[in-house]
């Protein structure tokens, strides 16, 4: 059979008068939305429509599965081709001034607990996926990042300023040991604590 993109049946298969299930008319609705669509990729789009017919000209096992992966590529192949990470005319993401310096106030006081981006836009009134976008828009950085190098600051502090333990250090910055403290610290700074320490 040859697959036309240009006509998608709506109740019947390829064989003329074929009764297509009722149960899946929203899966081809969804498919005939996407292959209008997607149609400027006719040998991609008409090999999954043959897979799809091929599968309604029979109730075998599995039947649905293969149409819903088949569908979940014709999905795909529409979203490559057409669209974009950032659509044209798609506004700027922002943080209002005031929610920027609440989220660095929050985090500046909670950096002994666990500080998830989505605790982090709770405590200023947003969405985790748009505080993250937009914290990042506003400071350079991801929110985890910014986490990471406030704790590193106020461990250099405690280094610097204090006799506690590298285990208290470690509670004090939200890390869980000494040693997972140790890791992180030497990554970002390229020594170990107590080195840094001793040369403080």
């Amino acid at each position: 059979m040859t697959a036309n993109p240009e006509v998608l049946p709506h109740r019947y298969g390829p064989y003329g008068g074929q009764y297509v299930p009722e149960t899946l008319m929203p899966a081809l609705t969804e498919l005939e939305a996407a292959w209008v669509a997607a149609r400027e990729d006719p040998d991609f789009l008409a090999e999954l429509g043959r897979l799809i017919w091929a599968e309604l000209s029979g109730e075998r096992l599995g039947m649905r599965i293969a149409i819903e992966a088949a569908l979940d590529q014709v999905a795909l192949q529409v979203i490559r081709e057409h669209c974009t990470e950032e659509p044209a005319g798609t506004a700027a993401v922002s943080i209002p001034p005031h929610k920027l310096r609440l989220a660095k106030a929050f985090i500046q006081e909670n950096l002994a607990n666990d500080l998830a981006v989505d605790a982090i836009a709770r405590a200023v009134g947003m969405s985790a996926c748009h505080f993250a976008h937009a914290f990042r828009a506003a400071t350079g950085e991801p929110p985890h990042r910014y986490v990471m190098q406030r704790r590193m600051e106020r461990a250099k502090a405690l280094l610097r300023g204090s006799d506690l333990t590298l285990t208290d250090i470690a509670q004090r910055v939200g890390y869980s040991s000494a040693s997972h403290f140790s890791v992180g610290f030497r990554k970002l700074t390229r020594v170990a604590p107590s080195d840094y320490r001793k040369s403080a």
